[in-house]
């Protein structure tokens, strides 16, 4: 593989029939006729018999990468696995807040996120507790006055003859 001419026989590729190395951003596997271009989320030097997946952290969304330098870093708010070819956003309930990374990070405790492609996560307001990075109002007849709680225990009872309900 990786060189390409005008007989279909792998063993004459190599032989007078060769018409030459498959180019940079083309690949060629055994009995090519015709260079293939590269697909999105690989790179291919010259003389490839196969094309080379971009690196985990990174991602290639054009076709005819030549090497792995052409692979583009993962930006912030997403995550990229070997061979992407766009950015994985990252979902609600995580984030991503480097540059370069092949997973999203889960919100901690007593924190949470409710939008995709998110950087940070959101302190737990009052009121709420957060966990697993989604965040839960307390129940009726239940209060919690302090941020970032974390458990469904943070919110406690009213205290007697009180309760959360507004009268109009």
């Amino acid at each position: 593989g990786g060189v390409y001419g005008s007989s279909y026989v792998p063993a004459e590729q190599s032989g007078p029939w060769c018409s030459g190395i498959c180019r940079g951003g083309e690949w060629c596997p055994g009995g090519t006729q015709q260079p293939l271009r590269c697909t999105p989320g690989s790179y291919c030097p010259p003389g490839s018999s196969v094309p080379q997946p971009c690196p985990s952290k990174t991602f290639g969304n054009g076709t005819s990468l030549t090497g792995v330098a052409d692979c583009v870093d993962c930006i912030r708010g997403h995550a990229c696995a070997i061979g992407s070819v766009v950015p994985e956003p990252c979902s609600t309930g995580t984030y991503q807040d480097l540059l370069r990374q092949e997973e999203c990070k889960r919100c901690e405790t007593g924190k949470y996120q409710d939008a995709p492609e998110a950087t940070a996560c959101i302190d737990c307001a009052p009121g709420h507790w957060c966990s697993f990075g989604q965040k839960t109002k307390c129940k009726s007849d239940t209060y919690n006055p302090l941020p970032n709680a974390a458990m469904q225990t943070n919110c406690t009872r009213c205290p007697e003859r009180t309760t959360t309900h507004r009268r109009a």
